[in-house]
C-alpha cells in the first residue's frame, strides 16, 4: 500500500451510491460523488458531485461542485459551482463562479468573489460633498477608480 503525504490531492472518486445513507462528516483528499444521502458536512479537495437522486443535509466545501439533486446547507466552492436543471439548493453560497441552469432552484444568499485568503481590500476614496450630496466630478473619479481596482 502506498503512503500519501498529508494534504496531497488524489484524482480518485469516492462514491456514495443510491440507497446508501451516511450520518456524519465526510472528508476527502480527492473527488466525491453522492447519489445517496448524507446527513453531515462534506469536504473535498477536488470536485463534489451531487447526483439527481443525491441529498446532502450539511455544509459542503470543495474546489468545484455540481448539484443535480438536493442540498440543505451552506456551500463554499473555491472555483465553480453548477446548479443543474432540477436541482435544489437551500443555503448560502460562496463561490468564485456560479452557473444556475434553467429549472434549478436556489434559496439563500450568494457571494461571488475570490477565496478570502486571496482577496485584497481597497480603501474607499473620500468624496467631496455639497449640501450632503457627492459632487458629480467626484462620483466620476470614484467609478473610474473602482473600474481600475476591479481589473
Amino acid at each position: 500500500m502506498f503512503k500519501r503525504n498529508k494534504g496531497e490531492f488524489i484524482d480518485d472518486v469516492s462514491f456514495i451510491s443510491d440507497g446508501m445513507k451516511i450520518r456524519g462528516s465526510i472528508e476527502s483528499i480527492g473527488n466525491v460523488r453522492i447519489d445517496g444521502s448524507v446527513h453531515g458536512n462534506v469536504s473535498a479537495a477536488g470536485n463534489v458531485t451531487i447526483g439527481d437522486k443525491g441529498i446532502v443535509e450539511g455544509d459542503i466545501k470543495a474546489k468545484t461542485m455540481t448539484v443535480g439533486g438536493k442540498v440543505l446547507g451552506s456551500v463554499i466552492v473555491h472555483e465553480k459551482l453548477i446548479l443543474e436543471d432540477g436541482s435544489k439548493l437551500t443555503g448560502d453560497i460562496f463561490s468564485k463562479v456560479l452557473v444556475i441552469e434553467e429549472g434549478a432552484n436556489f434559496s439563500g444568499k450568494c457571494e461571488m468573489k475570490q477565496a478570502p485568503q486571496t482577496s485584497v481590500a481597497h480603501p474607499k476614496p473620500e468624496l467631496r460633498k455639497e449640501n450632503g450630496i457627492p459632487v458629480q466630478s467626484e462620483l466620476r473619479t470614484l467609478f473610474q477608480s473602482k473600474s481600475a481596482n476591479d481589473e
